[in-house]
Protein backbone atom coordinates (compact mmCIF):
# COMPACT_ATOMS: atom_id res chain seq x y z
CA UNK A 1 0.00 0.00 0.00
CA UNK A 2 1.29 3.33 -1.24
CA UNK A 3 2.07 6.12 1.86
CA UNK A 4 -0.93 8.44 0.89
CA UNK A 5 -4.42 6.63 1.34
CA UNK A 6 -7.14 6.86 -1.33
CA UNK A 7 -10.47 5.42 -1.21
CA UNK A 8 -9.80 2.44 -3.59
CA UNK A 9 -6.51 1.71 -1.52
CA UNK A 10 -8.61 1.24 1.62
CA UNK A 11 -11.55 -0.09 0.10
CA UNK A 12 -8.73 -3.12 -0.77
CA UNK A 13 -7.09 -3.14 2.78
CA UNK A 14 -10.73 -3.17 4.64
CA UNK A 15 -12.16 -5.66 2.17
CA UNK A 16 -15.76 -5.41 1.06
CA UNK A 17 -17.79 -6.86 3.96
CA UNK A 18 -16.12 -4.04 6.50
CA UNK A 19 -18.95 -1.71 7.69
CA UNK A 20 -16.36 1.16 6.66
CA UNK A 21 -15.04 -0.41 3.21
CA UNK A 22 -17.98 0.94 1.22
CA UNK A 23 -18.69 4.50 1.64
CA UNK A 24 -15.28 6.50 2.03
CA UNK A 25 -14.16 9.58 0.98
CA UNK A 26 -10.33 10.83 0.97
CA UNK A 27 -9.62 14.40 0.88
CA UNK A 28 -6.26 16.51 -0.09
CA UNK A 29 -7.53 19.15 2.67
CA UNK A 30 -10.38 19.88 4.29
CA UNK A 31 -11.35 22.22 6.81
CA UNK A 32 -12.81 19.44 9.16
CA UNK A 33 -13.63 15.49 8.70
CA UNK A 34 -15.64 16.02 11.82
CA UNK A 35 -18.05 18.80 10.14
CA UNK A 36 -18.28 16.92 6.31
CA UNK A 37 -18.87 13.65 7.99
CA UNK A 38 -21.66 15.35 9.71
CA UNK A 39 -22.68 16.99 6.89
CA UNK A 40 -23.13 14.25 5.11
CA UNK A 41 -24.91 12.11 8.00
CA UNK A 42 -27.49 14.87 8.13
CA UNK A 43 -28.17 14.37 4.18
CA UNK A 44 -28.66 10.64 4.92
CA UNK A 45 -25.47 8.93 4.62
CA UNK A 46 -25.51 5.29 5.69
CA UNK A 47 -23.85 3.51 8.40
CA UNK A 48 -19.85 3.23 8.01
CA UNK A 49 -19.27 6.35 5.67
CA UNK A 50 -15.52 7.49 6.13
CA UNK A 51 -14.51 10.90 5.59
CA UNK A 52 -10.21 11.24 5.66
CA UNK A 53 -8.16 14.03 4.75
CA UNK A 54 -4.38 14.60 4.57
CA UNK A 55 -4.35 17.88 6.17
CA UNK A 56 -7.17 20.00 8.19
CA UNK A 57 -6.94 23.60 8.62
CA UNK A 58 -10.36 23.85 11.89
CA UNK A 59 -9.60 20.05 13.01
CA UNK A 60 -10.73 20.56 16.54
CA UNK A 61 -10.83 18.15 19.34
CA UNK A 62 -13.07 17.91 22.78
CA UNK A 63 -14.39 21.61 23.83
CA UNK A 64 -13.32 22.94 20.77
CA UNK A 65 -9.76 22.79 21.05
CA UNK A 66 -7.98 22.90 17.69
CA UNK A 67 -6.52 20.20 16.56
CA UNK A 68 -2.93 19.92 14.98
CA UNK A 69 -3.60 18.55 11.15
CA UNK A 70 0.14 18.57 9.58
CA UNK A 71 -0.13 17.60 6.08
CA UNK A 72 0.93 13.73 5.86
CA UNK A 73 1.70 13.94 9.22
CA UNK A 74 -1.15 12.31 10.71
CA UNK A 75 -3.86 10.21 10.45
CA UNK A 76 -7.19 12.62 10.52
CA UNK A 77 -11.03 10.71 10.05
CA UNK A 78 -13.85 10.64 10.91
CA UNK A 79 -16.54 8.50 10.64
CA UNK A 80 -20.72 7.98 10.41
CA UNK A 81 -22.22 5.49 13.27
CA UNK A 82 -26.08 5.24 13.88
CA UNK A 83 -26.58 2.69 16.78
CA UNK A 84 -29.71 1.76 17.60
CA UNK A 85 -29.16 2.62 21.19
CA UNK A 86 -30.51 4.83 23.61
CA UNK A 87 -29.06 8.17 24.00
CA UNK A 88 -27.43 7.48 27.74
CA UNK A 89 -25.95 4.71 25.99
CA UNK A 90 -23.63 7.46 23.69
CA UNK A 91 -20.91 7.08 26.03
CA UNK A 92 -19.81 3.63 24.52
CA UNK A 93 -18.91 5.14 21.63
CA UNK A 94 -15.83 7.38 23.20
CA UNK A 95 -14.83 3.68 24.72
CA UNK A 96 -14.92 2.00 21.47
CA UNK A 97 -13.31 4.58 19.39
CA UNK A 98 -10.38 5.07 22.01
CA UNK A 99 -9.99 0.92 22.34
CA UNK A 100 -9.88 0.79 18.55
CA UNK A 101 -6.74 3.24 18.72
CA UNK A 102 -5.02 1.18 21.45
CA UNK A 103 -5.63 -1.49 19.37
CA UNK A 104 -4.75 -0.39 15.71
CA UNK A 105 -1.53 0.97 18.02
CA UNK A 106 -0.47 -2.60 18.60
CA UNK A 107 -1.06 -3.66 15.68
CA UNK A 108 0.90 -0.99 14.06
CA UNK A 109 3.97 -1.54 16.15
CA UNK A 110 3.73 0.75 19.29
CA UNK A 111 3.91 -0.70 22.03
CA UNK A 112 2.07 0.78 25.56
CA UNK A 113 -0.86 2.22 24.11
CA UNK A 114 -3.17 3.52 27.26
CA UNK A 115 -6.52 5.03 27.34
CA UNK A 116 -6.79 8.48 29.40
CA UNK A 117 -10.52 8.77 30.31
CA UNK A 118 -12.72 10.08 28.62
CA UNK A 119 -11.33 10.23 24.53
CA UNK A 120 -7.26 10.54 24.56
CA UNK A 121 -4.65 7.64 24.03
CA UNK A 122 -1.32 8.05 25.30
CA UNK A 123 2.11 6.59 25.21
CA UNK A 124 3.72 7.16 28.61
CA UNK A 125 3.52 10.44 29.48
CA UNK A 126 2.49 11.51 26.05
CA UNK A 127 -0.68 11.50 24.06
CA UNK A 128 -0.78 10.34 20.65
CA UNK A 129 -4.30 10.57 20.04
CA UNK A 130 -7.54 12.09 20.45
CA UNK A 131 -10.94 10.96 19.99
CA UNK A 132 -14.38 13.77 19.41
CA UNK A 133 -17.52 11.97 19.31
CA UNK A 134 -20.41 14.42 18.49
CA UNK A 135 -23.91 12.33 18.81
CA UNK A 136 -27.40 14.03 17.20
CA UNK A 137 -30.38 12.36 19.45
CA UNK A 138 -33.57 12.22 18.56
CA UNK A 139 -35.60 12.06 21.72
CA UNK A 140 -34.66 9.24 23.90
CA UNK A 141 -32.51 7.35 20.97
CA UNK A 142 -29.44 8.18 18.97
CA UNK A 143 -30.28 9.86 15.23
CA UNK A 144 -26.55 9.26 14.41
CA UNK A 145 -22.65 9.83 15.93
CA UNK A 146 -20.06 11.06 14.04
CA UNK A 147 -16.55 9.66 15.79
CA UNK A 148 -13.97 11.75 14.68
CA UNK A 149 -9.98 10.84 15.46
CA UNK A 150 -7.33 12.13 15.10
CA UNK A 151 -3.85 10.05 15.16
CA UNK A 152 -0.27 11.67 15.38
CA UNK A 153 1.57 9.44 12.93
CA UNK A 154 4.53 10.97 11.18
CA UNK A 155 5.10 13.70 13.64
CA UNK A 156 8.68 14.26 14.79
CA UNK A 157 10.19 16.44 17.82
CA UNK A 158 10.92 19.09 15.90
CA UNK A 159 6.83 19.78 15.13
CA UNK A 160 6.39 20.48 18.32
CA UNK A 161 8.67 23.02 18.58
CA UNK A 162 7.68 25.79 20.14
CA UNK A 163 3.73 25.23 20.85
CA UNK A 164 2.22 24.24 24.02
CA UNK A 165 1.82 20.25 22.54
CA UNK A 166 6.10 20.32 22.82
CA UNK A 167 7.08 17.09 25.69
CA UNK A 168 3.23 16.38 25.94
CA UNK A 169 2.53 14.80 22.39
CA UNK A 170 4.14 11.85 21.19
CA UNK A 171 4.00 10.13 17.37
CA UNK A 172 4.19 6.33 16.11
CA UNK A 173 7.94 7.75 14.55
CA UNK A 174 8.69 9.36 17.52
CA UNK A 175 7.83 5.78 19.31
CA UNK A 176 10.23 4.31 16.82
CA UNK A 177 7.56 2.20 14.23
CA UNK A 178 7.78 3.74 10.88
CA UNK A 179 3.69 3.77 9.64
CA UNK A 180 2.17 4.28 6.40
CA UNK A 181 -0.69 6.20 6.80
CA UNK A 182 -2.50 4.07 4.83
CA UNK A 183 -1.64 1.46 6.87
CA UNK A 184 -2.72 3.43 10.17
CA UNK A 185 -5.98 4.45 8.85
CA UNK A 186 -7.06 0.37 7.56
CA UNK A 187 -5.80 -0.65 10.75
CA UNK A 188 -7.93 1.63 12.87
CA UNK A 189 -10.95 1.78 10.76
CA UNK A 190 -10.65 -2.26 11.09
CA UNK A 191 -10.36 -2.04 14.95
CA UNK A 192 -13.13 0.38 15.05
CA UNK A 193 -15.40 -1.54 12.99
CA UNK A 194 -14.39 -4.95 15.01
CA UNK A 195 -15.00 -3.39 18.10
CA UNK A 196 -18.46 -1.42 17.23
CA UNK A 197 -19.66 -4.94 16.08
CA UNK A 198 -19.12 -6.55 19.60
CA UNK A 199 -20.84 -3.40 21.15
CA UNK A 200 -23.58 -4.42 18.65
CA UNK A 201 -24.28 -7.42 19.46
CA UNK A 202 -23.12 -7.72 23.25
CA UNK A 203 -23.89 -5.64 25.64
CA UNK A 204 -20.37 -4.64 26.10
CA UNK A 205 -18.83 -6.77 29.12
CA UNK A 206 -15.50 -7.74 27.23
CA UNK A 207 -15.31 -3.97 26.01
CA UNK A 208 -15.42 -2.72 29.93
CA UNK A 209 -12.58 -5.52 30.96
CA UNK A 210 -10.25 -4.14 28.31
CA UNK A 211 -11.22 -0.37 28.72
CA UNK A 212 -9.94 -0.86 32.74
CA UNK A 213 -6.86 -2.73 31.51
CA UNK A 214 -6.10 -0.30 29.45
CA UNK A 215 -6.29 2.36 32.32
CA UNK A 216 -9.71 3.89 31.58
CA UNK A 217 -12.12 4.56 34.37
CA UNK A 218 -14.10 1.76 36.06
CA UNK A 219 -17.58 3.08 34.04
CA UNK A 220 -18.69 3.74 30.71
CA UNK A 221 -17.51 7.57 29.82
CA UNK A 222 -20.45 10.10 29.35
CA UNK A 223 -22.71 7.36 30.63
CA UNK A 224 -26.20 8.83 32.09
Amino acid sequence: MTDVPTAGSLQAALGGASLFGRHLEVHARLPSTQDRAKDLAMAGAPEGTCVLALEQTRGRGRMERTWRSDRGKGLYVSVVLRPPWPSHESGWLSMVAALAVARALDRLGVRGARIKAPNDVHVGARKIAGVLVEPRLGGDRIEFAVVGIGLNVAHGPADWIGTDLDGRATSCAMEGASVALADAAAAVLDALASLYRVRLETWGAALMVEWTARGGTPEVPGRG
